[in-house]
């Protein structure tokens, strides 16, 4: 090969190099997943007080919350509400586990299943659900915050 254009491409390459290292100063390898871990849980525990605004602490201000048969919600304002009906209508038990958590830089995605138990506050019976999930975190401000979550269920819809 050129010894000029191995020159180039190394340059290149350290110049990119140089680039992410300068981007992602904050970034430490691997600090997403405790991050998750605590916000799965913080959901739960806020969804289970019935406390809205810790249930939706882990969400971006711009994040899109996208439930089962419903149109996707975009903004921290459309999730809190969405969170306060859910919550004010229901007890409810959740556990949130992640199944897989990858980091690369600023960005980490969330592959999980979750089992929940709601129980109308008005009285009935307690319905069970399970399913799965996925979220799309990013570093923000030095925060993991969701920033697109989808979840559905695995129990079939009543006819």
């Amino acid at each position: 090969m050129n010894t000029h254009v191995e020159r180039f491409l190394l340059a290149a390459v350290l110049v990119l190099a140089g680039c992410a290292t300068a981007s992602n100063s904050d970034i430490q390898p691997g600090d997403a997943d405790k991050a998750i871990r605590a916000a799965d849980v913080q959901l739960a525990a806020g969804m289970h007080a019935g406390n809205t605004d810790q249930a939706i602490a882990m969400y971006s201000d711009s994040a899109v919350l996208m439930p089962p048969n419903m149109p996707a919600m975009t903004g921290r304002d459309a999730i809190r509400q969405f969170f306060t009906g859910f919550v004010s209508a229901f007890n409810v038990d959740a556990t949130f586990t992640p199944d897989d958590i990858t980091q690369s830089g600023d960005l980490a995605s969330e592959r999980g299943h979750y089992e929940m138990t709601v129980t109308p506050k008005a009285g009935g019976p307690a319905a069970k659900d399970s399913g799965k999930y996925v979220v799309v975190w990013r570093k923000l401000n030095g925060q993991w915050r969701a920033v697109s979550d989808i979840y559905n269920s695995n129990v079939a819809m009543p006819h």
